[in-house]
């Protein structure tokens, strides 16, 4: 009886998704990428440098200077794969420009990636439901912490996984409120549910307005 042996893929899967990213963004990436390569003649001469020093399998030198001329390359590779996927928001002044240019004020109707959305709290949920006809959505764990005033304003910018700065209002698409705000339009409420072991209860906010 001959048996065989299924040959396996080790290769690692291709990631395909897009990256989103604003212009600042997406010249920081271009910039690495120019950087690295800059880096790349250096790393090599000091490669062939070392490697005249004799027996490369003793060489720690020459491992070192090769090891770091393969990250050097694999990081191009990365950092090229990933300016092909990148797709550039307009965030600001820059998007409302854009929107008003391609639809007219209605294009700044509901969320989406580059909008700047102002929540306004309504104080602790206390026995109204979730969803319902007034256009509400929930999430876990938003980043909305504390107990805010009746009133209370919060600013977010909606961008891309790589950009994220909650301490700075910048929150992912992806992230749980983000993705509760993602096609919500001005009026919309969205319900916060605290996250696991959290203590402050579940808030109620209104989108008041979006750019």
């Amino acid at each position: 009886m001959i048996f065989s042996r299924r040959k396996q893929d080790y290769s690692k899967k291709k990631d395909d998704r897009l990256i989103y990213l604003t212009a600042d963004g997406f010249a920081r990436l271009k910039a690495k990428l120019a950087s690295t390569k800059k880096r790349l003649p250096a790393l090599a001469e000091e490669t062939r440098r070392t490697a005249a020093y004799g027996d490369r399998s003793e060489n720690a030198e020459y491992k070192e200077a090769k090891g770091l001329l393969r990250r050097a390359n694999a990081q191009i590779i990365s950092l090229g794969g990933q300016i092909n996927r990148v797709v550039v928001i307009k965030t600001g002044p820059a998007r409302i420009a854009a929107a008003l240019a391609a639809g007219g004020p209605n294009a700044l109707d509901r969320v989406e990636i580059g909008s700047t959305v102002v929540l306004e709290a309504e104080g602790p949920e206390s026995s109204r439901g979730i969803g319902g006809k007034d256009g509400s959505a929930h999430s876990t764990g938003s980043g909305l912490a504390g107990s805010p005033r009746a009133g209370a304003r919060k600013t977010f910018e909606i961008v891309g996984s790589h950009e994220t700065d909650p301490a700075h209002g910048r929150i992912s698409y992806e992230s749980p409120l983000g993705s509760a705000l993602m096609g919500r339009s001005k009026g919309d409420k969205v319900t916060i549910d605290p996250p696991a072991g959290g203590g402050n209860g579940r808030k109620i906010y209104r989108i008041i307005k979006i750019q």
